[in-house]
């Protein structure tokens, strides 16, 4: 048989033929191509990341925090350091499976919810829980926000498109950055391996080798949002 036949058995031959990034021949078969296509493997998969987290945060997030600010009191303003006309006793609390938000008058944590994060705003603090841990954030005194849902509202309305599109291009950017610095930092004991291994030890080439070799992790992730968004895995799964 022919050393160019399509069903050439030695390293090359597969790598030709399966020039698909998700095996450990088809991470090297794609990192033989032209740099270009590297960063357009890289452009792809964080365009379609962005994508899936801001479509995860629209879906899971979003709702319970419109709910919560229509619920607000009018004349809440957060000044000093402190929520300020709020009646005592009172409480606002929206939640699903994935975000339970609270607004109450009582600095005395409320009970439990079984939302994978929970968000508290207390007189004088913010507390976050989550499976990660507890967090306590005291208000800023340089703060002054006017909270009332006839203020809220309509700011929200007017800047949402705004604040979408940048948080898509600022995760974009960030996960491009994050690819950079990875490949850089896993490419030298790379070519030292190579090199070692009696190779041929190209360092640009091992550098793609790198960066293509971190796409079948980007590609999981993505999917084990997509499935946590679809109350198919758990927050622990993830």
């Amino acid at each position: 048989m022919s050393a160019n036949s399509p069903t050439d058995s030695s390293p090359a031959g597969r790598s030709r033929a399966l020039p698909i990034p998700l095996t450990f021949t088809g991470v090297v078969a794609f990192s033989r191509r032209p740099p270009a296509w590297l960063l357009s493997l890289w452009l792809v998969t964080a365009l379609g990341s962005a994508a899936m987290l801001i479509w995860f945060v629209e879906t899971r997030w979003i709702p319970v925090v419109e709910d919560t600010i229509q619920g607000l009191p009018e004349g809440l303003i957060l000044t000093e350091g402190s929520l300020e006309s709020f009646s005592q006793n009172e409480s606002i609390r929206q939640s699903n499976r994935f975000l339970s938000l609270v607004v109450t008058s009582s600095s005395s944590t409320p009970e439990s919810s079984t939302a994978d994060v929970q968000v508290i705003l207390t007189p004088h603090e913010a507390r976050l829980h989550s499976l990660l841990g507890y967090l306590q954030l005291p208000y800023d005194h340089r703060l002054a926000l006017n909270l009332s849902p006839s203020h809220l509202v309509p700011w929200w309305n007017s800047r949402k498109p705004l604040v979408r599109a940048a948080a898509f291009l600022v995760l974009v950017g960030n996960l491009l950055l994050a690819w950079m610095l990875l490949a850089s930092l896993y490419a030298p004991p790379l070519f030292l391996v190579i090199y070692m291994s009696d190779r041929r030890a190209e360092f640009a080439k091992t550098w793609r080798l790198a960066g293509t070799a971190l796409f079948p992790g980007a590609l999981i992730m993505v999917l084990s949002i997509g499935l946590y968004t679809w109350h198919l895995m758990s927050l622990l799964g993830l």
